[in-house]
């Protein structure tokens, strides 16, 4: 799996003049144009044709660093034990949830759902009971019940997600 990671960044390295591919999948379904190629006994066709991403090397320098720590093997025993998501994870998926991937928006309706979501990571379903009284208004009843139902069975869920029979189910299949 190590090796996986760092082929991600010595492929989007490679260029017609150097050509960085020996750790690439191989075979004639890799999802790498090169090797395909190659194992079809085809010539490869130019890399600005066939690659959707591209970086410069001193870019990929400065990403380095990150793809060793993705590489290093305390992260990987951590995946291979289905602890995959991180907390910048949990958060992207709050702030999607609030501002869509495919409905175009602009830089301040994505600074909302970001702002929004922040909140809502930290504090749960109640935050917006703390930005409505920032507001100056007072919430209903319901307003404050709500909030505190919604977290009340984020957390139950949670506890029941991390229980020993759920475990067990997931070491089983």
């Amino acid at each position: 799996m190590r090796q996986a990671v760092l082929r991600t960044l010595l492929h989007s390295l490679s260029t017609d003049e150097d050509p960085r591919h020996r750790f690439c999948p191989q075979g004639e379904t890799s999802w790498c144009f090169f090797n395909r190629a190659v194992a079809r006994s085809e010539q490869p066709g130019p890399h600005p044709e066939n690659m959707s991403f591209f970086l410069f090397r001193e870019v990929a320098e400065k990403m380095k660093p990150t793809y060793l720590r993705l590489a290093e093997p305390s992260l990987m025993d951590r995946c291979a034990r289905g602890k995959t998501q991180n907390p910048n994870e949990g958060l992207h998926a709050i702030i999607w949830k609030i501002c869509l991937k495919t409905t175009f928006v602009g830089r301040e309706r994505i600074e909302e759902a970001a702002a929004s979501g922040i909140g809502h990571y930290n504090q749960g379903a109640s935050f917006i009971q703390y930005v409505i009284r920032a507001l100056g208004i007072r919430p209903s009843h319901k307003g404050d019940l709500v909030p505190q139902s919604l977290d009340q069975a984020s957390v139950t869920k949670a506890q029941k997600k991390d229980s020993d029979e759920a475990k067990r189910r997931v070491r089983q299949q």
